[in-house]
């Protein structure tokens, strides 16, 4: 990669419609999960999964839930950001994520709970802040999607982020095959592919952004 990450994002589009003969690398796959893999996280919380489907009639399957968008339908792979509900993080998913930091070091393990819990019941305690843990528990699933946008970018691939699908009915789906269980959940969804430019709006052609005056704020 010879394009700085400034260049990287300067040029990137999300993509509208893709080459629909075109497959993507398994090892340049590989990369970008590897990224999302990687990507911060609050606490270091392990509570997002992604499921990767390719071309495929499993994939094809799903395009209804996707209301036939091209952009979906065309993906040569499509990556769906799972994540923990909020009922289960502090029964399952944290203590995982410690015996994994941790491992033997139970003394650290457990302070490093008590801190988690403390803030956790502070901030999610009661039943009317229940949806700001579901939002907490989710966002997790939005950093990863903006690295996996970047390493896409990065070895140019394009992609789309998607919010527009029925993620209950996802849900479901997941559910039937084993995919995802009950308490987890669908966050967001990223296609991947190569943008056909044969065909005329297929991505946006100038990209508009707030000035930098306008957008950055400097404190001194």
């Amino acid at each position: 990669m010879n394009q700085t990450v400034k260049q990287l994002m300067e040029e990137r589009r999300s993509a509208r419609r893709f080459q629909t003969d075109y497959e993507i690398a398994d090892d340049d796959l590989d990369q970008i999960i590897e990224a999302i893999r990687m990507s911060p996280a609050s606490y270091g919380a392990l509570n997002t999964r992604v499921v990767v489907m390719k071309k495929g009639p499993f994939k094809d399957s799903l395009n209804k839930i996707f209301y036939n968008q091209d952009n979906f339908t065309q993906a040569s792979a499509y990556i769906i950001f799972v994540n923990d509900k909020a009922k289960i993080i502090c029964d399952e998913t944290m203590p995982y994520t410690t015996s994994l930091i941790f491992k033997d070091d139970l003394a650290k393990r457990e302070a490093f709970l008590k801190n988690f819990y403390n803030v956790w019941n502070t901030r999610f305690g009661s039943p009317q802040t229940i949806g700001l843990a579901e939002e907490w528990s989710m966002k997790q699933s939005y950093i990863a999607l903006g690295v996996g946008i970047v390493a896409a970018a990065s070895l140019n691939i394009d992609s789309c982020p998607h919010e527009g699908l029925d993620k209950l009915a996802l849900e479901n789906v997941l559910q039937q095959h084993g995919l995802i269980t009950k308490n987890q959940q669908v966050a967001v969804g990223l296609a991947l592919g190569k943008i056909d430019e044969t065909i005329a709006n297929s991505r946006v052609k100038e990209k508009i952004r707030m000035p930098i005056a306008n957008f950055r704020i400097d404190v001194i």
